[in-house]
């Protein structure tokens, strides 16, 4: 799938789910950025600092991926998801702590290679939500997630950019926007990371719908020789 199929497929699954999984999404994104801000003294000058406590909850960061992949599935996906993983804190735990190490690091030979590494990472969650993975150490799952993103993170990188237009619709409406554009974008890098993960796996995301193709506007889907979408009536 393309970028805006991608995008238009998220809008369509927002269209029938949309209360569960921003409800969900904003629980996981609260619990996970949760932090301290202190006020403090230095030298007789004023300021603050933010201790955070985001990282002890890695764990929902995880169990969010493993949400999103049911939604993905067409499976029934449950706001308890996000704590399925919840009995496997400390691995969880270690996964994060090393993330943020080895970003850190490699962020002290500038930013750009620390951004870099970040988006090695993107995948972390992913295979430690997946079955299939669940008996790797955590460097190992740390490396595979680098050798899946091999080649596409700066595809993930000119994917995140291209909701720069609705975070500043989110601004220019005060934080409004922010409940529809927080968990469509959650939605839409979901399936696009997913879809990196199984093609690294040898499988065809859309192997069995290879005569289908989305709607751009919609997300309907619609025979591969459509020339107009049969639901918007959109061109392709």
């Amino acid at each position: 799938m393309t970028r805006e199929e991608i995008k238009a497929w998220a809008r369509e699954k927002l269209k029938g789910n949309f209360w569960p999984i921003l409800g969900t999404v904003l629980i996981a994104s609260l619990l996970t950025s949760l932090s301290y801000t202190k006020k403090g003294t230095i030298d007789g000058k004023e300021f603050e600092f933010a201790i955070s406590f985001g990282w002890i909850f890695y764990f929902v960061t995880v169990g969010l991926a493993y949400y999103m992949v049911k939604l993905i599935k067409n499976e029934k996906a449950e706001f308890k998801d996000i704590f399925h993983f919840s009995s496997d804190f400390l691995k969880c735990l270690g996964a994060c702590l090393l993330q943020g190490l080895f970003i850190f690091l490699w962020s002290l030979l500038f930013i750009i290679p620390g951004i870099i590494k970040a988006l090695s990472y993107a995948l972390v969650p992913y295979l430690m939500a997946d079955e299939k993975y669940k008996d790797m150490k955590v460097m190992d799952i740390l490396k595979k997630s680098q050798e899946m993103m091999y080649g596409h993170k700066g595809d993930y990188f000119v994917f995140g950019l291209s909701f720069i237009l609705w975070w500043l619709l989110g601004i220019v409406t005060c934080g409004i926007a922010f409940f529809y554009v927080i968990p469509y974008q959650q939605v839409a890098t979901a399936k696009f990371l997913n879809d990196i993960k199984l093609q690294a796996e040898g499988e065809n995301p859309n192997a069995k719908k290879e005569n289908v193709k989305y709607c751009p506007q919609c997300g309907k889907e619609q025979k591969k020789t459509a020339k107009k979408c049969s639901e918007c009536g959109a061109e392709f």
